[in-house]
């Protein structure tokens, strides 16, 4: 045999006695991916957790200025958008509305429109009550 072919067998030799430590086998490649998706969901699981309880923070927040009266007119329509006009339109008019809430005062609220009431007054949504 010549030197050259010797070192050659030697090499193949070689490869076969010792396994290669740094090749993965297809388990390990799997167990590691697997690893790495189970860190990705952990990491989005922390941030939808995160961003869940910024929401409801929020959510909360809203509830309670409402609760405290601040924005009593916030979800009521405008008069322009339900025709509110001052004059009863037959046997309709606000005081006999049961959305209507009247007060000493001579005005009443309505808990469907925005802003003072006249008893006397119209509007489209307009409920027999």
């Amino acid at each position: 045999m010549k030197s050259s072919d010797t070192r050659t067998h030697q090499a193949a030799a070689d490869s076969t006695a010792q396994p290669n430590r740094t090749s993965e086998t297809p388990y390990t490649q799997r167990s590691a991916r697997n690893d790495e998706s189970l860190t990705t969901r952990e990491s989005d699981s922390a941030q939808t957790g995160t961003a869940r309880r910024r929401f409801l923070q929020l959510v909360g927040s809203v509830s309670l200025l409402g609760v405290a009266g601040c924005s009593s007119d916030l979800g009521k329509s405008s008069k322009e958008q339900v025709s509110y006009q001052d004059v009863p339109k037959g046997n309709q008019q606000c005081s006999n509305c049961q959305y209507y809430t009247s007060s000493e005062a001579g005005e009443g609220t309505c808990s469907r429109v925005q802003g003072d009431i006249a008893p006397e007054a119209w509007c489209n949504i307009y409920a027999e009550g």
